[in-house]
């Protein structure tokens, strides 16, 4: 899938202890070989100046997911949470390209 500059984005991590998270951002620049540049929405620089940029591969990148209401979760019922800032959301798997989910209350 391609992302054009402006687009939200969700990047996936391969970091140790980060495999599975992804991190909200928005596309900056689209370069060469499907890479784009992404500023991150909630990771910044070391120094907390500005939120970080980096260069990622397409493969890394999914659209941010559609927002599905949700009127109470169920015991067993898979969802997606934001550990720090305290978020629930209905789980969607990106499959095909496309946003499928599990959970429709």
């Amino acid at each position: 899938m391609a992302f054009r500059k402006g687009d939200k984005v969700e990047v996936a991590s391969n970091e140790d202890g980060y495999q599975g998270s992804y991190f909200e951002g928005t596309v900056v620049s689209e370069l060469a070989n499907t890479e784009y540049i992404v500023r991150y929405k909630n990771l910044f620089k070391n120094d907390f100046s500005e939120p970080l940029l980096e260069v990622v591969s397409g493969e890394e990148l999914r659209p941010v997911p559609y927002t599905i209401p949700a009127k109470g979760f169920r015991p067993g019922d898979i969802v997606d949470a934001f550990a720090k800032d305290g978020w629930l959301r209905v789980h969607q798997d990106w499959v095909g390209g496309a946003w499928m989910s599990c959970n429709y209350n």
